[in-house]
């Protein structure tokens, strides 16, 4: 049985799940707490993310903040979730598959407007190559560069600049930190802001 790594609780809702690797990953909100955490179910291990095992210390703020990709992926999805968006984890197809893109229908044939890639290490190219396929297949509203470490930035202007110029106009690079923000200001404010993006409809 499923627990809540919170409080305990087992009244939990099954927001999303999709496959990593050889886990399968099913994210649940707590009903009882109000907390949403991450479980990795494979075939001989299972273990939570309630949050990050690798952290660094933001000096800015004198205080720790996560920098796991798995963790930056699910505040990727509460913010969809808050602001209406249908969320998909790992979609793509044969050729790519994508972090996290937002969708406006919950079908899998929508093309997805906003196409999310989070960079954890010296895998800007890579990322940076499936935005360039994204743009080029489902031309989306929005491309995002989500950076654990700032030192990949500059990389990643350069390869915009130089490789894919098509897109370096359309590509927004963001730290992480910028994300940890926007989910913790949605998540405190949440039901409010949903009432008012569903007003009219």
């Amino acid at each position: 049985m499923v627990r809540c790594p919170f409080c305990g609780s087992e009244d939990l809702t099954l927001i999303s799940s999709w496959k990593y690797g050889a886990f399968d990953v099913y994210r649940y909100k707590c009903n009882k707490c109000g907390n949403k955490f991450n479980y990795y179910k494979g075939k001989i291990t299972e273990f939570y993310i309630p949050k990050s095992k690798n952290q660094k210390m933001n000096k800015e703020e004198n205080k720790e903040v996560d920098y796991n990709h798995e963790e930056v992926k699910s505040w990727l999805q509460e913010i969809g979730e808050v602001l209406g968006y249908y969320t998909y984890p790992e979609f793509g197809d044969e050729q790519y598959r994508f972090d996290i893109v937002y969708k406006l229908f919950n079908s899998e044939k929508q093309p997805p407007v906003a196409v999310f890639e989070v960079v954890d290490s010296n895998t800007v190219d890579n990322s940076l190559s499936r935005l360039f396929y994204a743009y080029r297949t489902f031309r989306p509203e929005g491309l995002y560069l989500i950076v654990l470490d700032n030192k990949y930035q500059e990389r990643a202007k350069k390869l915009l600049e130089n490789t894919y110029p098509e897109i370096k106009d359309k590509v927004e690079i963001l730290d992480a930190n910028k994300i940890k923000e926007l989910r913790d200001i949605l998540n405190k404010y949440g039901d409010e802001i949903k009432k008012l993006i569903n007003l009219g409809k």
